[in-house]
């Protein structure tokens, strides 16, 4: 009989299909995508310092200490393969040590450290369990000091606590993993990231409940009243105001438009425009001095610029590839062509105001331009999550991506060579690391530029869109 492990177990917790499509070879999952193994990498290189962590740092806390990585042990039809456990002789007792990559404690976490543990117990006495995970409060400082960048929390006391649940869980888990067939079996209630679409989601129609914005728990409520199609949701049926419009452009098949409130939004612009949008990376390692874990590191910019609306718009950028940081070079050339007034048009403006407040923090010397460019940024996707603009091919989405095949669908994503921000991500990455062939570089550059440029782009065709929408009706 084969037996669970943890990753069973986080199967089950995420869709018990989940975890009987595995055990019958029944998962679909694409294969990992470059940026999909890059993060899978950096897990690894984070683990490996939180081995030099355990070894160097935590062990010192134990008389004679041994530890043991990686170790498996069985509990009957249960198996777990602990992070590490420190053995104290002199109390003959054991110290679970689960690893994590993250920057905090999950709700997953203490679940599957309680998964580990149990299992141990069965064949050890085990004193604690700890989490070992990054401390989001680190902020480098010439080389990487492990002290400072990992911490260690104990959660002994919330596993204990979850004792009973998880023998009780897993046990159901171990049962469904063995049954012949898929009847009664609930699945997930996310097709877009579901690892077995044909089991959990089976004929979905064209506009299905789960696309509905933040539906959340209404869809296992409406898939139980047998309702999938948004087109058979009932006009009384309990939905906050933005998913019922949703909702209503998709059964009455034509767009929601408040022309009122778009106008009044746009009248809110200054002229000039600058169109702005920002490409980062956030390695959980920091590259520089003064960052945190996962801090995004700002290494593009593209900016168009509508001086007139009967002007042509202009176009500036900049792509820093060398391994400096590039926050410097970026800003003095977005400063040289970013006039001290107009409004600057960003899509989700969290982002880049978030960028810019961590730049000025970093770099005192240009947070004045910073705080001055945040008190300018309009954000275009407020037109759309606001729900001023609805229509049924958003798919209950605000963003870029969904918006614009509908706005202006003569421009397509898809035709680009670096058609996404993981990828663009991927290729700075490569490209200071040395990992591009010299002869390919250029080519990459100018992928990256032209992917930056079309974000943009697509701002400037939209606010063009509307404008016109609007002007027409006056």
């Amino acid at each position: 009989m084969a037996r669970l492990s943890k990753t069973d177990f986080r199967l089950f917790m995420e869709a018990p299909m989940h975890l009987w499509a595995k055990k019958h070879d029944r998962l679909e999952t694409p294969s990992p995508t470059p940026f999909d193994q890059h993060l899978m990498q950096q897990g690894l290189d984070i683990e490996s310092l939180a081995k030099n962590y355990l070894e160097g740092i935590i062990a010192q806390n134990y008389s004679q200490p041994e530890i043991h990585w990686q170790p498996t042990y069985q509990d009957g039809n249960y198996e777990s393969r602990a992070d590490a456990l420190i053995h104290d002789p002199e109390a003959n007792t054991y110290d679970l040590y689960e690893i994590k990559s993250s920057t905090s404690i999950k709700k997953e976490h203490v679940y599957d450290a309680a998964f580990q543990a149990l299992v141990c117990a069965a064949s050890l006495p085990i004193r604690d369990i700890y989490l070992v995970h990054v401390n989001k409060e680190y902020l480098k400082r010439g080389e990487l000091e492990l002290h400072t960048y990992f911490v260690h929390s104990q959660i002994t006391e919330q596993v204990n606590s979850l004792k009973s649940e998880i023998e009780l869980t897993r046990a159901e888990a171990l049962r469904v993993s063995q049954l012949g067939e898929t009847a009664h079996i609930p699945g997930c209630h996310k097709p877009s990231t579901c690892t077995c679409p044909s089991l959990c989601h089976p004929g979905l129609p064209e506009y299905s409940i789960y696309e509905i914005n933040r539906i959340g728990k209404k869809a296992l409520d409406l898939k139980e009243q047998g309702i999938l199609s948004i087109t058979e949701i009932p006009d009384d049926y309990p939905l906050v105001e933005y998913q019922k419009r949703q909702v209503q452009v998709v059964k009455q098949g034509k767009p929601l438009i408040n022309l009122t409130a778009i106008r009044h939004a746009l009248d809110d612009l200054v002229f000039p425009l600058y169109f702005l949008d920002y490409e980062t990376f956030n390695p959980g390692i920091p590259l520089y001095d003064g960052y945190a874990p996962y801090q995004h590191i700002v290494f593009q910019y593209s900016l168009h610029v509508l001086d007139d609306p009967r002007n042509q718009v202009s176009h500036y950028e900049h792509l820093h590839t060398d391994t400096s940081d590039p926050i410097t070079e970026v800003l003095d050339h977005l400063a040289s062509h970013l006039g001290d007034s107009g409004s600057v048009i960003v899509w989700y403006k969290t982002f880049e105001t978030s960028r810019n407040k961590e730049m000025a923090a970093l770099y005192p010397k240009y947070s004045r331009f910073l705080e001055d460019l945040n008190t300018r940024i309009y954000d275009l996707m407020e037109v759309f999550s606001q729900g001023y603009y609805v229509e049924a091919g958003f798919r209950g989405s605000a963003s870029l991506k969904n918006v614009l095949p509908v706005l202006v669908p003569e421009m397509r994503y898809e035709e680009l060579l670096i058609s996404n921000g993981q990828d663009t991500m991927l290729a700075w990455w490569k490209l200071i690391r040395g990992e591009i062939p010299t002869e390919e570089q250029e080519t990459i550059k100018a992928a990256m530029r032209q992917y930056c440029a079309f974000d943009t782009l697509a701002m400037v065709k939209i606010w063009e869109r509307l404008t016109k929408l609007t002007s027409a009706k006056e």
